[in-house]
């Protein structure tokens, strides 16, 4: 009966969560259920199969499986936008695709469909519930429909993935460089915008942050020790000169990528339902090193609260070790920490 597929296909899905991640069993057990129900109907299902058969090994399956869904294989014409009547299949084949080794084809082919496709189509989305909201609030008969509620949450935490997989790939293809780093930042952190209580997004904008800093952090390092040793033989370079050599880091990295992190490292922890013990300790590496900055004092002092006191609690010897630390900004921030925990110990 079609009106109780919904129903049905919930249970499935339950049931199948207490299945061992084995190909074999999940293919057995889908090949049965597509006699009831078809891919198209219950992708998430077929989907989650797709993504087992990928992280398995198994491509073969994981592309019959993704070209079920789409109803049309497009492996044969790679160079044009894939199909986008089935957005979240067609984020699965371009993440099939990053595993058969075709990495720029993939990133190449998932940012058209940010750009084509999920962009204009939330706009509409947007749109749309702007209208029935404004049509509800003047009494004008309109109604807010849950399902387009539903469907531009699902949109929006679609596209929240497709930006934080197109930072990955971008980190994954360039590394950190002085070009790569402003495009990765910005896919992560228009992941956080469209996704504001997903851990995944916000850790990884900490991390490229605070990759971001060491990064300009070296450089800096390097360009100093190079500056001394070459200084007696470049007695009369010109100011000119010198203000060409100083462009390999940006002034105030520490404001622009040390501020960010820890407020990215924070949201992450107070979002994390597990161990954030790594996140923790690159928190205290931004707080020793740059607390006696202003901007990060102030962004520490801002976030400290919000913390949980379990977290303060697996770094205490860290802590104890700086508690003397002469810096006065930093000393007094160590305090703080120390003040939450002895509070709520």
């Amino acid at each position: 009966m079609p009106e109780r597929q919904s129903t049905i296909r919930q249970m499935w899905w339950e049931r199948l969560q207490g299945c061992q991640r084995a190909v074999e069993d999940w293919q057995r057990i889908m090949h049965v259920r597509s006699l009831v129900i078809s891919p198209q109907t219950d992708q998430r299902t077929w989907l989650k199969y797709a993504s087992l058969c990928r992280k398995s090994g198994r491509l073969h399956l994981s592309h019959r499986t993704l070209v079920t869904i789409l109803g049309v294989d497009p492996s044969g014409s790679l160079d044009m936008p894939l199909p986008t009547a089935h957005p979240h299949a067609t984020f699965a084949y371009c993440k099939h695709l990053w595993a058969e080794d075709k990495r720029p084809v993939a990133f190449n082919q998932l940012h058209c469909l940010v750009k084509r496709f999920m962009q204009p189509r939330m706009v509409q989305l947007e749109h749309e519930f702007a209208t029935a909201a404004a049509a509800a609030t003047s009494g004008g008969g309109g109604k807010l429909d849950e399902r387009q509620t539903e469907r531009s949450r699902e949109m929006r935490q679609l596209l929240a993935r497709c930006y934080h997989k197109l930072g990955q790939w971008q980190e994954s293809l360039q590394g950190i460089s002085e070009k790569s780093i402003s495009h990765i930042r910005d896919y992560y952190h228009l992941a956080t915008e469209n996704d504001s209580v997903w851990y995944k997004a916000w850790h990884s904008l900490a991390v490229v942050n605070f990759e971001a800093v060491l990064f300009y952090k070296h450089q800096q390092q390097g360009h100093s020790k190079g500056g001394g040793s070459s200084a007696a033989v470049e007695a009369g370079k010109t100011d000119a000169g010198e203000k060409k050599q100083q462009q390999h880091f940006p002034v105030n990295f520490v404001s622009s990528f040390a501020v960010p992190a820890l407020r990215g490292f924070m949201r992450s922890i107070a979002l994390s339902k597990g161990s954030s013990l790594q996140d923790t300790l690159r928190l205290l590496t931004l707080l020793f090193d740059y607390g006696h900055h202003p901007d990060v004092y102030e962004a520490l002092h801002e976030g400290l609260r919000t913390v949980a006191i379990d977290n303060w609690l697996q770094v205490i010897p860290q802590l104890i070790a700086r508690i003397d630390n002469p810096r006065p900004l930093v000393s007094r921030l160590i305090h703080q920490v120390s003040s939450i925990r002895e509070k709520k110990s």
